[in-house]
Formats: C-alpha cells, structure tokens, sequence
C-alpha cells in the first residue's frame, strides 16, 4: 500500500521535510516512489510547494496520506484533502514547561528526578474550537490564575515569616 507522507531532511534544529510516495512498510528516511513536494517550517514564513496533479494521481491509485500531510495541505487550501483526516480532533504540539507552581502543576505525569522542568504541556492549536472548549479553556485559565495566586501568596507569607 501507498503512503503520502514527510520524510526529514534539513540540519540539525532546521527541519525542512520532502513530501514523499512510498511503501506504507518503507522506512520514513528510506526508499520512495517520487518526491512530490517539500514543507520548511523553520523559515520565518514555512514555506509549502507541491505537485497537486501527482498527489491526486497517487490517491486516484489508492494512496492514503498521513495525518500530517493532509492536514497541512488542506490548510494550504488543498480542499481534496480534508477527507483523510479528523478535523474534530484537536492537535496540539508538546512543549517543555519550565517554572515555580505552574511547573508543579504539570508535573503531574512527570517521574524521576526531572521534576518541575522535565514536565511536558499542552499549548492551544491552530484548529478552531468549539463552545465546550472554549469555556474548558477559560475556566483551566481561571484555575490556574487561581493557583498563581495562591502560590504568590505563600511567598509573601514566608518573606514576611522571615522579616519578622
């Protein structure tokens, strides 16, 4: 079965991915059919160039692309696309969260000596987001407001523990 998906290439810490056909069993950096486009993401702009007859020609023969692709295609308007992915489903990129209470608090999944720092959080999507979300969104705002509050006020407590 065929794949459309992006295979990395670029430096270190400067990803630029070639969008290729291949085999679904193919290793990712292995052998493809044909480049079909490429994606560079670290440019101030990410810049996006693909050969939309050859994509429709692929998946005319039955190839399925990834995720990935799909969605970043039918952002660049590529409405063909949209099929191959859920558009529901909120994609959200990891991030490492470094700090006082907020670290804390994400540190939940976190094991090992790692701690506050080695914490990995959720940041917002570009997807749009439906009502439910959005009041998820505010109130996990109001929380953790709450719980700076909180903090700072224990910090102000045990300075003012220490002057007296």
């Amino acid at each position: 079965m065929l794949v459309i998906r992006l295979s990395r290439t670029g430096r270190k810490k400067v990803p630029t991915y070639r969008i290729v056909v291949a085999e679904k069993t193919a290793a990712v950096k292995g052998k493809f059919h044909e480049i079909v486009g490429n994606y560079s993401p670290a440019l101030a702009t990410p810049e996006l160039k693909y050969d939309k007859e050859r994509i429709l020609h692929y998946v005319s023969k039955g190839a399925q692309p990834s995720e990935t692709v799909a969605r970043i295609l039918t952002k660049d308007g590529f409405k063909e696309m949209s099929k191959f992915f859920d558009a529901k489903k909120r994609y959200q990129k990891k991030s490492k969260k470094k700090g006082g209470a907020e670290g804390k608090e994400g540190a939940e999944g976190a094991e090992g000596a790692e701690g506050a720092e080695g914490a990995e959080r959720v940041e917002k999507s570009d997807t749009p987001e439906t009502p439910e979300v959005q009041k998820e969104e505010k109130v996990e705002e109001k929380v953790e407001e709450k719980v700076e509050e909180k903090a700072e006020e224990k910090v102000e407590k045990k300075v003012e523990e220490k002057v007296e």
